[in-house]
């Protein structure tokens, strides 16, 4: 709770609507809404995010709880819409840095 909280402080505007996410190239097709981001002063977008559990075990990462935010982090990217996720489990946290539009396509 402690590190989710200090994480909203550095995010702490919440925004109110869901941001539009589109994406087409090729036969590729991505349309969607992205929600429960966050803004910082500096006008940067987080996705911040509880996840139950643990993200490691032994010292290694559980890769299928972070599958599913690392590829919503790329699409976002892609539909250039660069952000920060943050990731707050119970045993640590983590952070996917903003992924340039061109790399994530």
């Amino acid at each position: 709770v402690l590190r989710y909280r200090a994480l909203a402080e550095r995010w702490p505007h919440a925004l109110e609507s869901p941001l539009p996410l589109y994406f087409v190239q090729a036969d590729v097709l991505l349309d969607g809404w992205l929600n429960g981001l966050r803004r910082n002063a500096d006008g940067a977008l987080a996705s911040l995010q509880a996840v139950p559990g643990a993200l490691a075990k032994e010292g290694a990462w559980k890769w299928h709880r972070l599958l599913r935010p690392y590829v919503l982090h790329v699409i976002a990217a892609a539909c250039e819409l660069p952000l920060t996720t943050l990731l707050v489990g119970e045993d640590r946290s983590l952070a996917f840095d903003p992924v340039p539009v061109e790399q994530a396509r």
